[in-house]
């Protein structure tokens, strides 16, 4: 009697275990991107890879691009690729969950392997949201003050060529005046020339 009782409670172990390791996945795993109580949530995907060190390796770009996707929506196109959330934010703030599946897959038609495949769910709230604007208001400010200092270089450089352009005709009393000329609108010219070069190629 009790090496039967022994046999039945082996046996509930190894169903419990078998079922431990063959987790069913997560309902968020398939979902769609929608907003869940106030905040928008993204799950993506991860592999499949031989490793959980490859998966790993490759995450960061992928959450990238699903950010990027993110911020392109709640700011809009001029935005995307410019905003940069800290990653250590991004890890305690924006993936919520992670799930690992690992099963097997069919590599040939007489080969198969056990693959890993990382899914994690994102979730954007209104601090994250607050925070994006934020970093977007300081890459327009940033942009708005190159705008400006090239301005101003600009102005300052055209300037010094009028200068020095007005300052050599009087002392050669118009005898190189077209040669002065042609100089003036090379050196007007070379700064734009070497930054579209540097632009284009």
């Amino acid at each position: 009697m009790m090496l039967r009782v022994n046999l039945w409670v082996l046996l509930i172990m190894c169903a419990l275990a078998s079922r431990v390791l063959v987790a069913e996945p997560p309902s968020w795993v398939d979902a769609r991107p929608q907003r869940v109580n106030g905040e928008y949530q993204i799950p993506i995907h991860v592999g499949p890879y031989a490793t959980v060190i490859e998966c790993e390796s490759n995450l960061h770009p992928i959450v990238q691009a699903t950010i990027d996707d993110y911020v392109e929506q709640l700011i809009g196109p001029k935005a995307r690729g410019h905003v940069r959330l800290p990653w250590s934010y991004v890890e305690q703030n924006v993936i919520r969950e992670r799930f690992q599946e690992t099963r097997l897959f069919q590599l040939t038609s007489s080969q198969q392997s056990e693959m890993v495949t990382l899914h994690l769910l994102l979730s954007f709230n209104q601090e994250t949201n607050a925070l994006i604007r934020q970093l977007w208001r300081q890459v327009v400010g940033l942009q708005r003050l190159k705008n400006i200092g090239l301005g101003l270089l600009t102005t300052v450089w055209i300037m010094a060529v009028a200068w020095g352009y007005l300052r050599l005709d009087l002392r050669t009393q118009g005898r190189y005046r077209w040669r002065l000329r042609t100089a003036a609108v090379i050196l007007l010219a070379a700064p734009f020339l070497a930054a579209g070069f540097f632009v284009f190629w």
